[in-house]
């Protein structure tokens, strides 16, 4: 991931940039399906059926073995190229914005928390708990630094509201998830309606209190599970994510500085020039051949043809020490 909330406000800043043109009204008139979009790649992680399968898939769509993640939204335009509708580019172009941005911050938060698939045994729960805190306090800060605080977005609000019946959603999703080979089936709508129920209990405060002193009381055996909450009271410090942090690239090793707001920039700045370069081809009548010849990069080491298994460059201990005791310093 990043959470939901990052990732739709990232989303949104994409849109902002885009000047008037096909891209900009299609996903302004569908915007619920841009939003799903927008997240949907990680819609098989939260499963409750069929976990196996969906966790294979949630691998698939992420590139964790170096696949190319742009493969399942060429699927998509070719299962759809006699029936295309402003619906399903507006879902394209979400679903865009979210594998460009998992790009250009998994780098930085794994950094930060190692891969829970690569780092050894001892540590994979650490890094996963690691991983899931750290993104739930990025959510807190683009919440904060955007002033959405009440009522942020929810992924049943979109679900109700999505410019498409249930039925031809459900058939999109499995034509992206399966490259075209659409299986809609129970089993997604299922996934889809647990990723909405499992999001809602995150911004639980009530249920975040009552956990929290349950955790407490078992000694932090649920650690894995309680930093999917947002915590029931506010960090001391929502802003820390403003100053430069520096970091290496978990691959390359290569030096990296910069803030938080400099990511979500260069985000939304590669995401804008994708939706850009599917309206020229649209208008071009060439959106086939582009989709045909454009590779995805891994989600995880934000690389294209790059597996998760090359991830050798983090700093689980002293850095993300320093970082979350900022955060779990509570008022």
């Amino acid at each position: 991931m990043p959470k939901e909330q990052t990732h739709w406000i990232l989303a949104r800043e994409a849109f902002r940039r885009l000047k008037d043109g096909e891209a900009r009204r299609m996903i302004a008139q569908n915007s619920n399906l841009y939003l799903l979009g927008a997240v949907i790649p990680d819609t098989p992680m939260y499963a409750l059926e069929n976990t196996e399968e969906f966790d294979l898939l949630a691998h698939f769509l992420h590139g964790k073995d170096g696949e190319n993640t742009f493969a399942p939204l060429t699927g998509l335009v070719e299962a759809y190229q006699d029936k295309w509708s402003d619906g399903m580019w507006a879902f394209v172009m979400g679903t865009f914005s979210h594998i460009l941005a998992d790009a250009v911050y998994h780098p930085w938060v794994e950094y930060y928390t190692g891969s829970s698939t690569e780092v050894p045994d001892e540590w994979k729960d650490l890094s996963l708990t690691r991983h899931r805190e750290l993104e739930t306090y990025l959510d807190l800060f683009h919440l904060r630094m955007n002033g959405i605080k009440e009522r942020p977005i929810s992924f049943f609000s979109l679900l109700k509201g999505k410019e498409m019946d249930a039925a031809a959603f459900d058939h999109m999703v499995g034509a992206l998830y399966f490259s075209g080979a659409a299986k809609a089936n129970n089993g997604i709508r299922k996934a889809l309606y647990a990723h909405g129920a499992i999001q809602w209990l995150f911004m639980q405060k009530s249920l975040a209190r009552l956990s929290w002193f349950i955790n407490r009381s078992t000694g932090g055996k649920g650690d894995k599970f309680l930093t999917l909450f947002y915590p029931y009271k506010e960090p001391r410090r929502p802003d820390y994510f403003q100053a430069g942090l520096k970091y290496r690239h978990t691959v390359t090793g290569r030096p990296k500085q910069g803030t938080v707001e400099e990511l979500a920039a260069k985000a939304a700045k590669i995401t804008a020039r994708m939706f850009e370069l599917v309206e020229k081809h649209l208008e071009q009548g060439t959106v086939r051949d582009f989709f045909q010849r454009i590779k995805g990069p891994s989600l995880e080491t934000g690389l294209v043809g790059v597996p998760v298994t090359a991830i050798v460059h983090y700093d689980l201990f002293v850095e993300m020490d320093r970082v979350l005791n900022v955060f779990r310093a509570i008022k």
